[in-house]
């Protein structure tokens, strides 16, 4: 009787020791029947080793099946990585729902001494397995790691997002209140974290540290200044565009704001492009009219020792300008005050006795005049008949 009972002992703590390896290399594997039977085989395979009989192999079974039903990572369903760190921090939670401030205080200290006593040796661990790493490698792995914190912030929304909804406007308050004083806690102890180092640091630190303060309270101000001047840079330039704008405007009597076209110049008959700041370039007509020497039909007559034909002459007529060769589409931007582009109006100003008209004036060999809108006819048949020209219609491409 003795020998059996001390068989029995044997064959449960056998069972037992092979549950706890078979739990192990099978731990969410399979589903429990499949367990079960295993472990039905192993207690028939001790039981026939040791020559017992029926009796003790179904107290050894029944040993098996109470550890099956005390142990709950066997009789769990499948778990992934996720549910298994969720029922973790779970356990966690309810476990520091019942410590005190105490006991609070000492596991955190107890966990910063941990940490702080393996953080260096894992620092140096993982220098090296990165030094070992190709680029390839690293990047793959800086993506991973990527891609596994985007999952956990998801998830952790979601739940937060879930909590939420199902709070109440009580526990939301409350929930407030935690948050406050939880960040109040914390900078706190920030606060005194950076006083005791203060305290600990010696004369040569606490130099380094005021200079990189200052540097950096520097740097702040610099990147504000820059920040004011870039904006400021900005509007100025938004308020020449605007006004830049306002240079095509051909109504200068400033009743209406609606006739917009490029300026031309009055001297040498060509657009005046590019935003003025201080204003379009302009010459008064007392101006214009004192350089009369320079831009007059005489002038170019005895420069060029020709004689020009009357319609040409009329194609440069300005009113109030008789006798000179200037643009008829020049424009006018207040009274008695014409648009004259910047080389115009330099070489104008020029008061030099040997001075010449500008270089693109048109009284300095530019008169072409303009096309005609009306030929003779040179058909047979229409001869004595004048055909009128289009000039977008017939001439232009």
């Amino acid at each position: 009787m003795e020998c059996t009972s001390v068989n029995a002992a044997l064959i449960a703590f056998t069972l037992k020791i092979v549950a706890y390896v078979v739990g192990f290399l099978l731990i969410d594997g399979i589903w429990v029947s499949a367990r079960l039977s295993l472990y039905a085989l192993f207690s028939v395979k001790v039981a026939c080793l040791y020559e017992v009989d029926t009796p003790i192999v179904v107290f050894g079974m029944f040993q098996v099946i109470v550890f099956l039903m005390e142990c709950p990572s066997v009789n769990a369903m499948p778990m992934t990585e996720q549910e298994r760190r969720d029922r973790r921090n779970a356990r966690k939670r309810m476990k520091r729902q019942n410590e005190t401030p105490e006991d609070r205080s000492k596991r955190l200290q107890s966990e910063r001494e941990r940490m702080a006593s393996i953080s260096h040796d894992r620092n140096e661990r993982r220098r090296t397995e990165l030094q070992s790493k190709t680029n390839e490698q690293r990047a793959e792995r800086l993506a991973n790691r990527r891609e596994r914190r985007c999952n956990i912030s998801q998830h952790q929304n979601q739940r937060r997002q879930a909590q939420r909804h199902s709070e109440t406007n009580e526990q939301r308050a409350q929930h407030r209140l935690d948050e406050r004083e939880r960040w109040t806690d914390r900078r706190q102890q920030q606060n005194e974290r950076r006083r005791s180092r203060r305290r600990d640091e010696n004369e040569d630190e606490s130099d380094i540290r005021r200079s990189s303060h200052r540097l950096r309270s520097q740097n702040v101000r610099v990147n504000a200044q820059t920040r004011k001047a870039f904006s400021e840079r900005i509007k100025l330039l938004m308020k020449n565009a605007a006004s830049a704008l306002q240079v095509t405007n051909q109504d200068w009597t400033k009743q209406t704001n609606r006739r917009h076209r490029a300026p031309v110049c009055l001297v040498c008959d060509c657009f005046i492009t590019g935003a003025h700041v201080g204003g379009l370039p302009c010459m008064t007509r007392g101006e214009i009219l004192r350089r009369r020497n320079r831009l007059s039909v005489e002038k170019y007559e005895q420069d060029y020792r020709i004689r020009l034909k009357p319609s040409l002459k009329r194609d440069y007529e300005v009113p109030g300008f008789e006798g000179m060769l200037l643009s008829k589409r020049g424009t006018q931007t207040a009274p008695g005050k014409y648009a004259v582009c910047l080389n115009c109006k330099k070489s104008l100003n020029n008061d030099k006795a040997n001075a010449g008209p500008p270089k693109f004036a048109i009284a300095n060999g530019n008169a072409i005049g303009s096309f005609p809108t009306c030929i003779p006819c040179r058909q047979p048949g229409f001869e004595n008949t004048m055909r009128r020209i289009d000039l977008e219609r017939d001439i232009s491409p």
